[in-house]
């Protein structure tokens, strides 16, 4: 009979493994940030009042999980200026986004002012 704590720690080095691989990193963040646009506009809205700086187009958000079919192969934006998608122009909506692109080797242009 196999132990039960065995198991547990089996399961437990699995998770964490998983945890760690940057597609499911990115994965979830990709539909984190389209349930908080589509239904948590008020969050996304108060998240962007406490975000500062600007974008550097560096195509790190871009490319998370997946590249953009919308970038150039100089990794610009086709629709920088003109027709952006929401989830693109509100990049990056809080903490844990900066963080995803952390884990694609990046550092992104924006940062978010501390709640008063």
């Amino acid at each position: 009979m196999f132990p039960y704590s065995c198991l547990l720690n089996i399961i437990n080095r699995y998770i964490n493994a998983i945890k760690k691989n940057r597609f499911i990193i990115h994965i979830t963040g990709k539909v984190r940030r389209f349930c908080l646009i589509h239904f948590k506009k008020n969050y996304v809205q108060n998240q962007l009042k406490l975000r500062q700086g600007q974008c550097r187009q560096c195509a790190r958000c871009c490319s998370l999980a997946f590249r953009c079919p919308l970038l150039t192969s100089e990794n610009l934006c086709m629709t920088y200026t003109k027709g952006r998608p929401d989830v693109c122009k509100l990049f990056a909506i809080d903490h844990r986004d900066l963080d995803d692109v952390v884990v694609a080797g990046g550092q992104c242009g924006y940062w978010f002012e501390e709640k008063a």
